[in-house]
């Protein structure tokens, strides 16, 4: 997971585009938290963090001098199953099916 820790000082904005899924956590100070389009805005202190499930650019303002650590999302991995059935169906598209009978069959 990607990590970065960020200070601003007082009155500063950050604009995050596209956080869905990002972690926000205040690590030091005080932080006001909005979401483009969204009614509920967040005040968070030290040791407090949010999720952002919504995809609509956040603007971090410091209220205070702070320090906000931010978390990407992890990226998700193919589950083995799904690694297995592309493996399988690009072997398919390379190798000719043998019939039985036919020359070169075993």
């Amino acid at each position: 997971m990607d990590t970065e820790s960020l200070s601003l000082p007082k009155s500063v904005i950050h604009a995050i585009e596209r956080p869905q899924g990002w972690r926000i956590e205040c690590v030091r100070g005080t932080v006001w938290v909005t979401h483009d389009s969204h009614p509920r805005d967040l005040v968070l202190t030290a040791g407090e963090g949010h999720t952002c499930v919504r995809s609509s650019r956040v603007l971090l303002q410091a209220l205070e001098p702070v320090v906000v650590r931010l978390e990407a999302p992890a990226r998700r991995a193919w589950p083995a199953s799904a690694w297995g059935a592309a493996w399988c169906a690009a072997l398919r598209r390379l190798v000719p099916p043998v019939v039985p009978g036919r020359p070169g069959a075993v």
